[in-house]
């Protein structure tokens, strides 16, 4: 575990294997330093146990960052269940157990919808633990607008119309759709989308007036942003030289394969604006379940942080992603 190319200094790993086999998955935990870990649950096939547990441990991870940015009282916490095998029944069954083991963790962890779950899962999960955020707010349209201030905060850096610019964005589910409606809505006209449901890119072309370009071609799409919106690992290094644009700035989790790739984004003057940074809204959304208090205008604050984020790195020669990381570091060790 502590040689595991995700492992990050994580305070705990939780393991299980419950009903007979049909629900196994995991718990990161990456950090509690400045509250109690929060992060979605993932209901997903993997090609192996290591890939699922490589997923937890950098989705956890990202949501330290992610809570530690927003100047939220929230650690990371991710959990992975392995839908390999699973065909469908007993789902509420599943789910309920998954309850029974966040309350294993005594309140140092608090989930939500992730991707391959469902609001309905979350009452299930609900049913068994009181450890569950989001069911009251729309999380999806919440993550798209911390995303559009993103973008707005990047046009204002750059003195750009947002109107005359263009977006490329892979993945229309909830989040990415409600941003295409969002970029729409604000006087864009020039938006590429693609995803692997055809019925989403239709209704983009037909609502929104996108244009469809092939899910394999779109991050070599010539833009100004490309908005990675559906998983994460979308651009690994061998990608880096097909990019045609000027930022990469998304929704999805964990955009890069790992950090390394930034570099090579910046050897390009391809400026990757961290996704920890951009699609915090979900999770500033979700904290009112654990604090009780309204975070909200942490959301509006998006646009502000990637302004000051985006002078600051211009003028000190480093990159977003590690001026972030260092943010973050900045903030656990003072807590420390």
């Amino acid at each position: 575990m502590f040689t595991h190319e995700g492992y990050a200094n994580h305070e705990k790993v939780f393991l299980f294997n419950d009903l007979n086999g049909r629900l196994k998955g995991m718990i990161a935990l990456h950090s509690t330093v400045l509250g109690p870990a929060l992060g979605g649950c993932r209901f997903h096939e993997y090609k192996s146990p290591n890939d699922a547990l490589n997923d937890a441990l950098r989705l956890s991870e990202g949501m330290t960052r992610k809570s530690s940015l927003a100047n939220l009282p929230l650690g990371g916490g991710k959990s992975v269940l392995i839908a390999n095998g699973f065909d469908g029944r007993d789902r509420k069954e599943i789910f309920e157990c998954f309850g029974k083991h966040i309350n294993e963790l005594a309140g140092q962890y608090y989930t939500g919808i992730d991707v391959g779950t469902t609001e309905e899962d979350m009452k299930s999960v609900r049913k068994t633990t009181p450890y569950v955020c989001g069911l009251n707010a729309s999380l999806a349209e919440v993550t798209a607008l911390g995303a559009f201030r993103a973008l707005q905060g990047i046009c204002e850096f750059e003195d750009w119309n947002i109107t005359q610019k263009s977006f490329a964005v892979q993945g229309l589910g909830k989040t990415g759709m409600n941003l295409v409606k969002m970029l729409a809505a604000a006087g864009v006209t020039d938006i590429k989308v693609s995803d692997v449901v055809q019925d989403r890119v239709d209704t983009a072309v037909s609502e929104y007036g996108a244009t469809e370009v092939n899910n394999l071609h779109i991050l070599a799409e010539p833009c100004d942003i490309i908005v990675p919106c559906a998983l994460g690992g979308v651009i690994h290094e061998v990608d880096v030289p097909r990019l045609n644009c000027f930022y990469v700035c998304g929704i999805a989790n964990n955009i890069l394969t790992s950090d390394a790739v930034d570099a090579k984004l910046d050897e390009r003057d391809i400026v990757f604006v961290p996704d920890f940074l951009s699609n915090a809204g979900g999770v500033i959304g979700a904290c009112s379940d654990v604090t009780g208090d309204d975070h909200s205008i942490e959301v509006e604050n998006i646009k502000e942080r990637v302004l000051r984020l985006l002078r600051n790195t211009h003028d000190n020669d480093i990159t977003p992603l590690k001026s972030c990381i260092n943010m973050v570091q900045s903030r656990l060790n003072g807590v420390l």
